[in-house]
């Protein structure tokens, strides 16, 4: 089984020989060709579209691969566990989840603590494996049943949700799935869960019968930047030129293609220094939508009548680097191998690293008075939260010699750093007020 990452020191063969080529990019006669076996339904919408409207974006093609509302990968099938594509941390150890459980509940002792409301959100929530084991231990931590704890899952898959649906309710009293327009729906025993498929969903559904000022938000957003669209770009001697996906004329084959000219999102890396600073030659990805979910997450903790009392906290975990920018990390992955990106359109999971400076960069341009801490890397955030005290805790209660090496192996797996593990590829960047006692120390990002 993979997880959805691929390490420099791992990346397979098939891949070195797709992503090699991509450094061939010089002008459009010279194009990138991805070998595509399967001429699927997806595949001919696609090819059509680039027949009568030539080359479209990289995003385009991923955000049809992804979510077409009957042919993408995210609402067609069930990608995650052993039967699945790939599995995520929440999978591997319930004690993920747990970590991040203590870490909400030592933010809202730092703030007010005297809400009688608290919504937990979750953008791109899996099986809802992650929401269940932190809400478990922050219940636990909690012991006030008189606060009410609502769920707002950010959901674009049906069959996800039911799934989501199960693992949530399952120590609820006679849950119902409301499968109801515009928001499925069920009660919990001291609130309820909500899904909506759209960030723009979440305000309506905050203030609703509620005052959206009174709402203590605590977000998540785990292996979700990852799976956005990218646009990719090569700064040439005439300025940046985008990479677009172009087909074949006798098939539905697709590659990338370097645009002869300047595309409108041509000036998204000219007009930012980062970008536009960096030599001739260079190429990029670019996440468009990672600027307006970044938005939408630091509004969610400060937007209240007090800006200078925040109201929540967010976790950001995904892969990538600290520092550098994105550049040749588009992969796909089927059944737990990496596969060619470009082949089979909605039946491989597509994603590529996250720019966490971009994120960082979006949070601090502004007033939102949120401050971003880390990105650190997962191994060391959970160390510092305490995952090994948590893991001594359980094996004592733990005789089956089994079931004790199930539970160390799955500690292991996402704590350690080796180019098997998850410890080093993915990152923790945590959201929170800006606190006015400058002395306050936020718990994971510090030993």
């Amino acid at each position: 089984m993979i997880t959805r990452l691929y390490h420099s020191n791992v990346r397979p063969s098939l891949f070195n020989r797709s992503f090699n080529l991509i450094n061939r990019w010089t002008s459009t006669s010279k194009r990138t060709k991805f070998i595509h076996p399967n001429d699927n339904e997806l595949s001919k919408i696609l090819s059509k579209v680039i027949e009568i409207t030539g080359p479209i974006p990289l995003s385009s093609y991923m955000r049809q691969c992804l979510t077409h509302p009957t042919l993408g990968y995210y609402t067609s099938k069930d990608p995650l566990g052993g039967q699945g594509d790939f599995i995520t941390s929440p999978e591997i150890s319930q004690l993920f989840g747990e970590m991040i459980g203590i870490w909400f509940y030592s933010i809202w002792k730092s703030l007010d603590s005297s809400t009688r409301k608290i919504n937990f959100i979750e953008f791109g929530p899996g099986k809802g494996t992650l929401m269940y084991d932190c809400l478990k231990i922050f219940k636990r931590l909690l012991k006030d049943n008189n606060i009410q704890i609502n769920i707002i899952m950010i959901e674009t898959s049906k069959i996800l949700k039911r799934k989501q649906y199960e693992i949530l309710t399952k120590d609820a009293k006679n849950s119902k799935l409301f499968e109801s327009f515009p928001f499925w729906n069920s009660k919990l025993n001291n609130g309820e869960i909500i899904w909506c498929d759209t960030e723009i969903d979440l305000n309506e559904i905050l203030d609703k019968n509620n005052n959206i000022d009174d709402n203590y938000n605590f977000i998540i957003a785990h292996e979700f930047f990852d799976a956005l669209p990218i646009n990719k770009f090569i700064k040439t001697n005439l300025g940046w030129r985008e990479l677009l996906v172009d087909k074949s004329n006798d098939s539905s084959n697709f590659f990338l293609i370097q645009s002869p000219s300047e595309t409108p999102s041509s000036k998204i890396p000219q007009l930012n220094k980062r970008y536009n600073s960096l030599p001739e030659k260079s190429s990029i990805e670019i996440c468009p939508d990672l600027y307006k979910y970044s938005k939408t997450i630091s509004n969610l903790i400060v937007d209240n009548k007090d800006k200078n009392q925040g109201k929540g906290a967010a976790l950001i975990i995904d892969y990538g680097v600290s520092n550098n920018i994105p550049d040749n990390t588009l992969r796909g992955i089927k059944t737990h191998k990496f596969v060619n990106p470009f082949s089979e359109p909605g039946k491989v999971d597509l994603s590529a690293d996250v720019d966490f400076q971009a994120i960082i960069e979006t949070i601090n341009d502004g007033d939102d008075n949120c401050q971003t801490l880390g990105p650190i890397d997962q191994g060391d955030w959970l160390i510092n939260m305490g995952i090994q005290l948590r893991l001594t805790q359980l094996l004592q209660n733990l005789q089956n010699e089994s079931e004790r090496n199930l539970l160390i192996s799955g500690v292991k797996r996402i704590v350690e750093k080796d180019e098997n593990s998850m410890g080093k590829i993915y990152k923790f960047l945590g959201l929170v007020p800006q606190f006015k006692d400058k002395e306050n120390v936020i718990p994971g990002f510090s030993k």
